[in-house]
């Protein structure tokens, strides 16, 4: 695996941590109730398959991890897809930034793209 898709694997899986971290603060002080956090936890779980795919060449996980980033960039943008708190929104800007770091590793350097066309 070449080093840029390694690092943006390590970025994708950081900032799943962070998420899951933010999220618990938001249980922590009442913002969500448990059923929410559990819920976002499974949805964390399920976002991990990602970077592992993408790990082992999936181009098709790669294209995903784009689309999944444009969407949580309109969500951002204002589009009302339900931000209800700060932390929310300070999780979907990290999100965005860790994001568009790894599809810049994943799509523009000439080793990751002879990685993921093999």
């Amino acid at each position: 695996m070449p080093k840029s898709v390694k690092l943006a694997v390590i970025l994708m899986s950081i900032s799943l941590l962070i998420s899951a971290f933010l999220n618990l603060i938001e249980l922590k002080f009442n913002i969500i109730d448990e059923f929410e956090f559990i819920g976002v936890l499974i949805i964390l779980t399920l976002f991990c398959i990602i970077p592992y795919f993408i790990s082992k060449g999936s181009n098709g996980f790669r294209w995903t991890s784009l689309i999944l980033t444009i969407f949580s960039l309109f969500a951002f943008m204002g589009f009302d897809f339900g931000i209800e708190s700060n932390l929310e929104k300070l999780d979907i800007l990290q999100s965005l930034i860790f994001s568009f770091i790894s599809l810049y590793l994943l799509f523009i350097p000439q080793d990751a793209k002879s990685f993921f066309s093999q």
